[in-house]
């Protein structure tokens, strides 16, 4: 599903699987507030006529107040600013306040709205396994095709230096010290989950493995990859040769394993699941 539904105390709470965007259903915002349904219903409709019953709704006025995306059982998605400005209308400014209303805004007021939403439909964990099952297969794909090219280590060897400067990069003959160097450039800067499911399903044996970690991934990741390889080439000239702290320093700073990232792979991961 691309909208996560959790129920609390009767209350429906969304969050869209790629974008964020949070929101409760209406029924449940009113009961939040302690409102009968109808009554947020046409609090909601004079809102998009134009006509804001109070100071706090004022901002909302005549725009569109519901997610574009509706949840499971077609359900319309009040989206969480919506639904904090509403709240607060009943917490302070409507004509009949209400307690529970009043301990709803106390309950997001310290996190906003959009991350106390999030955390209760438990996105955070949805987008990582997500991003995880769509990027890493169980079984391998034999591409018959060398994916870390000569190139690739030639960058290693002249950022590490001294003897390593003249080694040559068209060989097979790497020592182990080299693979750890591929994950801190490449395994590493991957969205956090990835390389733990890639030992997972690729794990060493007798100190071996028995695939090629990139032949466990799918289309997106292996995507992810090659786009991986040309960047760090133009990181590798922001660090002279032989300076590896440097270079490892660039690494980092290009490629945050952060949440700007997941939500790019989420994005990308729609459009792949779109051309299936």
């Amino acid at each position: 599903p691309r909208v996560i539904e959790r129920v609390l105390d009767s209350v429906e709470f969304f969050t869209h699987v790629f974008t964020g965007e949070s929101g409760m259903s209406e029924s449940g915002l009113a009961r939040l507030c302690d409102t009968p349904r109808k009554t947020v219903t046409d609090l909601l409709n004079d809102l998009v006529g134009g006509n804001p019953r109070s100071k706090c709704l004022e901002s909302f006025s005549g725009k569109v107040l519901w997610l574009a995306e509706r949840g499971p059982d077609n359900a319309k998605v009040v989206r969480d600013e919506v639904c904090a400005a509403v709240i607060e209308h009943y917490a302070f400014e409507a004509r009949n306040t209400t307690e529970d209303a009043l301990q709803a805004y106390r309950k997001f007021g310290a996190l906003g709205v959009r991350t106390w939403i999030q955390d209760i439909t438990g996105w955070d964990r949805h987008c990582k396994e997500r991003i995880i099952d769509g990027f890493v297969g169980q079984e391998p794909k034999k591409l018959g095709q060398v994916r870390f090219q000569p190139d690739f280590y030639e960058i290693l060897y002249k950022k590490r230096g001294g003897e390593w400067a003249e080694r040559d990069p068209n060989s097979n003959k790497r020592p182990p010290c080299v693979g750890s160097w591929t994950n801190d450039v490449v395994y590493d800067r991957f969205p956090d989950g990835v390389k733990s499911r890639l030992n997972e399903v690729n794990p060493r044996v007798n100190g071996y493995r028995k695939d090629k970690h990139h032949e466990h991934l799918k289309p997106l990741d292996s995507d992810h990859l090659d786009a991986h390889f040309y960047a760090l080439k133009a990181v590798s000239n922001l660090s002279p040769d032989g300076d590896w702290g440097m270079f490892m320093r660039n690494v980092k700073r290009a490629f945050p394993n952060g949440e700007a990232l997941q939500l790019n792979m989420l994005d990308l991961l729609e459009e792949y699941e779109q051309m299936d």
